[in-house]
């Protein structure tokens, strides 16, 4: 059976205490307290979502999942342009 989600607030060395926006596994928080001064010196930075993941050795996906969770704004976020289709 799988543990319950009772981690409600992040603690980063040098910043305040985040509180989450819904509880998590204390494993996640403790991966997402290792990265988190990582994740916030990229964000100011300027570095996009997939170059920082790269830095981190994670996926994008991973990294927009911890953003969310900490509740950061990332300053930069790029988008695909799709284009379309020609009739």
């Amino acid at each position: 059976m799988g543990k319950k989600p009772t981690i409600e607030v992040l603690r980063c060395p040098g910043r305040r205490d985040i509180v989450l926006l819904h509880p998590i596994c204390d494993y996640k928080a403790e991966r997402i307290e290792q990265i988190l001064p990582q994740i916030h010196a990229l964000n100011e930075a300027g570095k996009p979502q997939a170059d920082a993941a790269g830095a981190l050795g994670i996926s994008c996906e991973t990294l927009r999942n911890y953003v969310r969770t900490a509740g950061i704004k990332w300053r930069n976020i790029q988008t695909r342009v799709t284009r379309p289709k020609h009739l």
